[in-house]
């Protein structure tokens, strides 16, 4: 891919001329002052940081927009209540993925109740008290 962007020290190391420091700086000054790329204004001893955004990971952004703005009109589309079942089911099925990962034993049953509970807090509990196993993790 010729378009591929190269760190810095593989550009000097591919570079075998007495000239490689040399490439090197006028390479940097290019990646610095070019229009693409970000600087951040904090200094180390190798230079100022900033971040290169190469044109394909700009192109790829772009495109995530685009699909975020598609995404958008359509939920907008949805009732209310599907939206809600949506979330309440996204939230238990992160939970119960979660709580696989880490080797935690639960159930749907289990998991669905401390989302339920999580929605209508302690406000309406007699008990302020009352733990429902993995509500704290559905509160979040």
């Amino acid at each position: 891919m010729a378009d591929e962007y190269r760190p810095l020290a593989t550009l000097f190391h591919m570079d075998a001329s007495t000239a490689a420091p040399a490439h090197l700086e006028e390479l940097a000054h290019a990646r610095l002052t070019a229009d693409s790329t970000f600087r951040t204004g904090i200094t180390t001893k190798l230079g100022e940081l900033f971040i290169g955004m190469p044109r394909e990971l700009t192109r790829q952004l772009n495109d995530v927009l685009a699909r975020e703005r598609s995404i958008a009109v359509l939920w907008n589309g949805i009732p209310r209540i599907m939206k809600h079942s949506y979330i309440v089911h996204a939230i238990s099925e992160e939970i119960l993925s979660t709580n696989d990962i880490e080797g935690v034993r639960s159930t749907r049953k289990e998991v669905q109740h401390a989302v339920e509970t999580a929605q209508h807090e302690a406000a309406q509990t007699d008990d302020p008290y009352r733990t429902v196993r993995f509500a704290e993790f559905a509160r979040l």
